[in-house]
């Protein structure tokens, strides 16, 4: 009998998962959602540049209004999410709001009301309506399959992703080059109608699972767990502080490159906004090697020093934008940085998260999961505002020397790390 349900395990794989008619409904749904949400964030910052001609400075508070935006209402919306009833149907309201949020952009613009300052206060709101989505969507793959499929669901949700963040700005490209860049943006309205009629049809969908505990129960268990102590467990699982506190000072560094690259690119480089697009994409090409190379790296390194790896490539990326010159080679240290730092962070993210979300307890999860996914979003938030204000001051050359030395130092932090084991740094991080 043993040997039976060993080899019902082995059988239960990547696309036995697959057969799952609800997760294979949610997989589909999420993927042209995230496509449609890829575009966005690339096109965010070239309407901005080439549209509204915003300052460089306020470029990068525009990327830090959507990012401190979502890192607001993602934790905030975690305490709701744990205690919802019907999950499907919040995320099936939350993503007709968004498609009618973003779809005012393009309104805007043909009316010839797209300014600025609108523009700023749609990307705000969307930003909110996206850290609520996500802190309802976080559990959703553990309610759709079993504990024994959860692994290879959560695989390939990574894949889907991976490949969403090359389709959208790729398709962003090809838009561009047909269409101006505020009407590009229909396509991400419409991927949240797609992502909507997919909650619809899971409603629908007989579940071929055994049905997990019912969602009364689980709020009574999250009821018990005091508030800050369930957001503080991600810090008390071991090796968490040391993975998320180099999690959140490689976002830092991220945040303060990303904060004015299409500048960079575009008015720096001469870049064409519509390769800047293209190029953005890339970035999903490292994290799709990353991802397959994930299940590689963890059984010979451990998920611990797996994810500093991770943190110490993504930090050293940064410095191929320190010799970005204006001219056609422009593009290859561009190019690096995005495949090289999005696999970097892949990397770190899936190994880190592996760790320190299978610490938690179930009753804690979203909160936690919360808080683990706020830090990318705090830090990114942090650099974004911190870069909006210094490229003011240095320029872009020595802004992005800046960015290049940062990076530098969270990578030798990183390698440091990794030669130490997670019960040590819980020492010196409870030392301090």
């Amino acid at each position: 009998m043993r040997g039976d349900d060993r080899g019902r395990k082995r059988e239960n794989g990547r696309w036995a998962t697959l057969r799952n008619r609800r997760f294979v409904i949610w997989l589909a749904g999420q993927g042209v959602s995230n496509t449609g949400s890829a575009l966005t964030v690339a096109l965010t910052p070239i309407i901005a540049v080439v549209v509204l001609h915003a300052p460089a400075k306020e470029v990068g508070l525009i990327v830090a209004t959507s990012l401190g935006c979502t890192a607001v209402a993602r934790p905030a919306a975690a305490v709701f999410a744990e205690r919802s009833r019907n999950r499907i149907r919040a995320l099936f309201v939350i993503n007709i709001v968004s498609a009618i949020i973003i779809g005012l952009i393009p309104v805007f613009w043909v009316y010839g009301s797209l300014s600025l300052p609108v523009f700023w206060i749609v990307i705000a709101v969307d930003g909110l309506a996206g850290g609520v989505f996500g802190a309802y969507s976080a559990p959703m793959v553990a309610d759709l399959v079993d504990k024994e499929s959860l692994p290879q669901a959560s695989g390939l949700m990574g894949s889907a992703a991976n490949v969403a963040g090359v389709a959208g700005p790729t398709l962003g490209g090809i838009i561009l080059a047909i269409v101006s860049a505020p009407l590009a943006l229909v396509a991400d309205s419409a991927s949240f109608l797609v992502g909507a009629l997919s909650c619809h049809l899971i409603r629908g969908t007989r579940a071929s699972h055994s049905a997990p505990k019912r969602p009364t129960d689980s709020a009574a268990q999250a009821s018990k767990i005091p508030l800050m102590r369930a957001f503080g467990a991600p810090f008390r699982v071991s090796g968490g502080r040391a993975l998320l506190g180099i999690l959140l000072a490689l976002t830092v560094v991220n945040g303060l490159a990303l904060s004015e690259l299409t500048v960079l690119m575009i008015r720096g480089a001469g870049v064409p906004p519509a390769v800047v697009a293209v190029i953005a994409g890339l970035g999903a090409v490292g994290g799709v090697l990353a991802g397959v190379s994930v299940e590689w790296i963890a059984p010979r390194v451990g998920s611990y020093r797996g994810a500093l790896i991770g943190a110490a490539l993504a930090s050293l990326a940064t410095m191929a934008l320190a010799v970005v010159k204006p001219g056609g080679f422009a593009v290859i240290p561009y190019a690096a940085y995005e495949v090289i730092g999005a696999g970097g962070s892949t990397l770190l993210i899936s190994l880190a998260f592996a760790q320190v979300i299978g610490g938690l307890a179930p009753a804690a999860r979203a909160r936690g999961i919360a808080v683990a996914a706020m830090l990318p979003e705090a830090g990114q938030t942090i650099g974004a505002l911190t870069g909006g204000i210094l490229v003011g001051v240095l320029g872009l050359a020595r802004f992005y020397d800046m960015a290049a030395a940062l990076g530098l130092v969270v990578a030798v932090l990183s390698v440091w790390l990794a030669r130490r084991k997670p019960f040590e740094c819980d020492g010196m991080a409870n030392a301090m």
